[in-house]
């Protein structure tokens, strides 16, 4: 999704009539003291996206447990949503969301309290990147035992009403927490991995990589070998075998010339490594793609 159709999705919602949604019920003294408490709770299915934007008075989480659709705000533009998404809504903040299909089931929890501005101000809850990739379910699981503790008002389910909500902001935000450093240690690994394949040819030690990208070797060595296979000097020897079998297909160079482009000053070395990588020498490689 571009920006130009996120922005025309968010100035056509503008355009549509809003409506808003309160408070179900007035929370009891004993969950104004804790400062958290849980409104309602609730599933439904069949939620079409065709219709108006709302603003809701309080916090919300749900949980997709079935379909594809979207979310739409005005701080988010649209967002893709999938089986397996949780998301937040926030006070204040006008937004539609539901299925563009027939298959679409949810359950949410809808929550208040002096506690949710406090973590939404630190960062647990965060308006502009509501959706978290829940695979493990907590948000259904969380529902169902608040179908068990909503049935009683008593203090003691109060209580556990609030803590089980606190535990599932802290696990959400540690989940989008990982999903940030993984999209950030792919990232890194994708630059690096162009940064080798264009200098290859160079005398490139491990270590300078790490540097030249700021990280520790030890750290960028591990998560190299986790993302491509192959350490990074295994990485710089494809690479240069990559290159040495386009430059023999060209037929336009000795093979002394092809050894000093791919970075090797030993042309017995280079034929080695290549009969290595390539299981073949260069010579039987360049009669085996000659027509």
């Amino acid at each position: 999704m571009d920006k130009l159709t996120k922005n025309m999705d968010v100035l056509s919602m503008q355009k549509t009539q809003t409506f808003r949604s309160e408070k179900f019920r007035t929370p009891s003294s004993t969950e104004k003291k804790l400062q958290l408490w849980i409104d309602r709770i609730g599933s439904a299915s069949e939620y079409s996206i065709n219709k108006p934007m709302r603003v809701l008075g309080l916090y919300a989480v749900l949980h997709v447990e079935l379909g594809r659709g979207y979310l739409i705000s005005p701080l988010t533009g649209r967002i893709e949503l999938k089986t397996g998404d949780s998301f937040f809504l926030f006070p204040n903040v006008s937004h539609t969301y539901g299925s563009i299909k027939n298959k679409w089931a949810t359950c949410w929890i809808v929550f208040d309290g002096p506690l949710c501005k406090t973590y939404e101000n630190l960062g647990y809850m965060n308006p502009k990147n509501p959706v978290i990739y829940d695979q493990e379910c907590i948000v259904h699981q969380t529902f169902k035992k608040m179908q068990v503790l909503m049935e009683r008002d008593d203090t003691s389910s109060c209580l556990e009403r609030s803590t089980n909500m606190t535990a599932l902001i802290l696990e959400l935000y540690k989940r989008r927490k990982f999903m940030h450093a993984q999209h950030r240690h792919k990232n890194l690994i994708l630059q690096v991995t162009q940064y080798l394949a264009e200098h290859c040819h160079k005398n490139i030690r491990p270590p300078d990589v790490a540097e030249r990208f700021a990280v520790s070797y030890t750290h960028l060595r591990r998560l190299f070998r986790r993302d491509t296979g192959f350490s990074i000097k295994e990485f710089i020897t494809y690479k240069r075998t990559s290159k040495a079998k386009a430059l023999i297909l060209e037929k336009k160079l000795p093979l002394k010339q092809i050894a000093q482009q791919t970075g090797y000053n030993d042309v017995f070395l280079f034929m080695r490594t290549f009969k290595k990588i390539a299981g073949i020498s260069p010579g039987k490689f360049e009669k085996n793609h000659t027509m």
